[in-house]
């Protein structure tokens, strides 16, 4: 998987769907959010095993340009702090 995504539209989304996530579940998938990359999008879920929320991100102008599909999952505590601390306009990863 690799992509490069508008810093904002990411930290926008990250902060939907990281709300019923937390960071000291017993399973690790529910301490972070999956990141599914397809040809055309990617869909962000985060979940606590009851609550579930996805988000889409379409690959639009310049917000969204896909390199290699596939899926990660990223702990919600480290995501969100790197996304916030990095300076760029744009994100790879």
């Amino acid at each position: 998987m690799k992509i490069k995504i508008s810093k904002k539209v990411l930290d926008l989304e990250l902060s939907k769907v990281s709300k019923p996530v937390t960071s000291n579940s017993v399973l690790p998938s529910l301490s972070g959010i999956l990141f599914e990359v397809d040809t055309d999008k990617i869909i962000l879920t985060g979940s606590d095993g009851v609550t579930t929320i996805k988000s889409e991100i379409f690959k639009l102008d310049d917000i969204l340009e896909i390199e290699k599909v596939g899926s990660v999952i990223l702990p919600i505590k480290y995501i969100i702090e790197i996304v916030k601390k990095i300076d760029s306009k744009n994100i790879t990863i």
